[in-house]
């Protein structure tokens, strides 16, 4: 096909030009879009304040009988080709009455720094950003899988105005002739980054929460590969989910931060976050986590206490209420005070060792080892302790089997997992039993708190009801709780 120009195409009447449009929006000196300004004021806020009815351009009868709609003209600047950084700012230029560019001295202007399609992976995910981002108020879905399609394709079916000059135009089909399909992105890291980028710029025009739900679809959609990557970077995790609006994807990370949180009183513990890490937290997080982490801690010391004080069920008596015994009554329990004093004396070597809550994983270790019975080899520990002939050794062996059982029912609560990830391929390496419900979450919150006034009975109603569940007072996990 012959090659044409593209000023003598008129824009395509659907998005991302249309030809009753009124506002131009300019991301580069080469991709543009033609936009209506009462869809935009209509749904963000931002564009709204931009948008202002006073700020249109008033164009000449000549103008407009040659068909010159465009009132508005927004460009994109300050855009950092930094991934994760600055997504940039819209700003208004001002139009003359032909409805022609005429910017004030000093106004910034767009930049071609992001117009490089193959060179520059930070230009395209900001780009695709913005094209999805404004694609959403026309009703199209976000797709994390081909957002860089889109955003090349939209750039090359653009229109371009007669203020192009014959430089741009070259540089506009040189780039379109290096510029190739881009095909589904697989790397768990480029969606991240990807769904940050789109984020920052729904934060910066604020868009209702409603338009990024197909993120949050796509993220889920990768499975295992993004329960991986919570646990190896729950901090960024758990923020991520609250910007989504994830529960899942926010329960997930929470559960992590609260297993890596620590002892933060006494400094020891499974303390995996610096004080500034979780200082960066959002409030209501970082007091759910404390909160979480602070019951944990005393319901493990309180476990480790019962794990001290642990006897046979054999050896077990009332005091006050039972008769004291003869000698001849507790001759026999001498094979269970020897297997008593195995497992005591494997637990004080335990703990002297630095192992329990105060070890660096918590007591992962120590309580994931009683749980499985890899304790108090009997055969081999007991010849340390007293002769025996291989029968009583039998003997004792099987008594210590009985209280592996006991045992491992008190520290099933810190062995439970209540995380997505597949710990066979991955493991989490810190406890994660911790219960985090949806009204845990901090947007939850916030839309209790400030509902508005016309809403002010249901929301007293709905605080009441709210009260009656022992929300912050809750016990750490019912299966803890008992056990």
């Amino acid at each position: 096909m012959a090659p044409h120009s593209p000023s003598a195409s008129p824009p395509r009447d659907a998005f991302p030009s249309f030809a009753n449009g009124d506002v131009d929006i300019v991301l580069t000196p080469v991709q543009k879009l033609r936009l209506h300004s009462d869809v935009l004021r209509g749904a963000s806020d931002k564009l709204k304040e931009l948008l202002t009815i006073e700020y249109a351009a008033v164009l000449t009868k000549k103008a407009l009988s040659e068909g010159v709609n465009v009132r508005y003209r927004l460009e994109l600047v300050d855009v950092s080709t930094t991934p994760g950084d600055n997504v940039g700012r819209l700003v208004k230029i001002r139009l003359d009455h032909n409805g022609r560019p005429a910017p004030n001295p000093g106004t910034p202007r767009a930049s071609m720094a992001l117009s490089s399609h193959g060179a520059d992976p930070a230009s395209r995910a900001i780009l695709s950003a913005w094209l999805s981002a404004f694609g959403a108020l026309y009703g199209r879905e976000m797709h994390l899988n081909t957002q860089n399609r889109s955003a090349v394709n939209m750039a090359d079916e653009d229109y371009s105005d007669d203020n192009d000059d014959e430089e741009t135009l070259h540089h506009h089909h040189h780039q379109k002739r290096k510029a190739t399909t881009a095909g589904t992105m697989t790397d768990l890291c480029d969606i991240i980054a990807t769904t940050s980028t789109v984020l920052d710029v729904v934060d910066y025009l604020q868009l209702p929460p409603s338009m990024v739900a197909p993120l949050e679809l796509a993220l889920l959609g990768t499975e295992q590969t993004l329960w991986q990557s919570v646990c190896a970077a729950p901090l960024a995790w758990v923020e991520l989910g609250a910007r989504l609006r994830s529960f899942a994807i926010w329960r997930e990370a929470a559960v992590h931060v609260v297993g890596g949180w620590g002892d933060g009183e006494s400094g020891g513990g499974s303390c995996e976050w610096s004080v500034a890490e979780k200082c960066a937290l959002r409030r209501e997080v970082r007091e759910l986590c404390e909160r979480k982490a602070a019951r944990f801690e005393k319901w493990k010391e309180e476990l480790e206490e019962r794990l001290v004080g642990y006897m046979h069920e054999k050896l077990r008596w009332d005091v006050g209420r039972e008769r004291g015994k003869g000698k001849k009554d507790h001759e026999p329990d001498v094979f269970y005070w020897q297997a008593q004093v195995l497992w005591g004396q494997w637990l004080a070597a335990r703990f002297k060792e630095g192992e329990g809550k105060r070890a660096k994983d918590g007591g992962m270790a120590l309580y994931r080892m009683i749980w499985e019975g890899r304790f108090c080899d009997a055969v081999e520990e007991q010849a340390k302790l007293a002769p025996l002939t291989p029968g009583g050794r039998k003997v004792v062996s099987e008594i210590v089997d009985e209280m592996k059982k006991d045992l491992k029912k008190m520290v099933e609560g810190a062995t439970i997992s209540k995380l997505k990830l597949d710990q066979s391929k991955m493991p989490a390496n810190r406890m994660t039993p911790f219960v985090i419900e949806m009204r845990n979450a901090p947007w939850n919150k916030k839309e209790i708190d400030h509902r508005g006034s016309a809403h002010s009975n249901k929301r007293r109603r709905l605080e009441s009801e709210m009260r009656q569940v022992p929300d912050e007072e809750d016990d750490l996990e019912d299966h803890i709780a008992q056990s």
